[in-house]
């Protein structure tokens, strides 16, 4: 009885770690746009936090956005296996437009974006579940003016340089030591039988550096979240 105990131990302990090893060898599965962002424009009006003017300096100032948006579960196949990491990033597409209070007003001729906060929570149908996250960034996107019209408003600004890509740089990767919440927003995308629609509550703080200054300017920014993916343990 002992030889046969422990080559049953044996046996399970083999295959567990068989699972886990298989589990290594398959690539990200892609989940695309999970957190239900991706396309969705916001609009802020620089030297205002959640709809009232602020104190700046005079070359650097803040803006505020929120959004919410639904979207439908997703059919996931996870090839029998559980989910070890979430990964999925936030960011801008590289071209923003700029809207100028004033014809008199002038547009800087490149503005850089050097710090940004987003708030995100994730949801499903009656809030029975939910994650949240929460990411701050600092560096330098910097982005440079177009051929902008003297006798309009609006000019279109494009990415000129930085320190990292603005299409990916707010990570809201869920880490392998995060179980519960791991679980908790797989629990939330994952079609299980009935759609049961997702919510995604997210709001964006940004600043940036100009001059002149750009207090009062209004800049649209397009939100890219498309790659998101997760990657499979035992």
């Amino acid at each position: 009885m002992k030889v046969r105990s422990f080559l049953i131990i044996t046996l399970f302990t083999l295959t567990l770690t068989s699972c886990g090893l298989v589990a290594t060898f398959i690539p990200p599965i892609d989940v695309g746009d999970a957190l239900g962002l991706e396309g969705q424009t916001v609009s802020t009006t620089l030297g205002t936090t959640g709809g009232q003017l602020t104190t700046a300096a005079a070359q650097q100032v803040s803006g505020q956005r929120s959004l919410t948006r639904t979207f439908d579960d997703q059919d996931l196949d996870l090839r029998g296996f559980s989910v070890a990491e979430f990964h999925a990033k936030i960011g801008f597409h590289p071209d923003v437009i700029v809207t100028r209070p004033l014809l008199t007003m002038p547009f800087p001729a490149s503005f850089t974006l050097v710090d940004a906060t987003a708030d995100v929570t994730l949801s499903d149908q009656g809030g029975a579940r939910e994650v949240t996250f929460h990411r701050a960034w600092m560096g330098d996107l910097t982005f440079r003016a177009g051929t902008c019209d003297p006798a309009g408003l609006t000019c279109s600004y494009s990415f000129d340089r930085g320190s990292v890509d603005p299409g990916d740089f707010l990570d809201l990767d869920i880490r392998p030591d995060e179980r519960a919440k791991l679980d908790t927003a797989l629990e939330i995308l994952k079609l299980e039988g009935v759609n049961t629609p997702n919510t995604v509550a997210a709001t964006f703080t940004i600043t940036v550096e100009s001059d002149p200054g750009m207090s009062g300017y209004t800049l649209e920014l397009t939100l890219k979240s498309a790659d998101a993916s997760v990657k499979l343990g035992g």
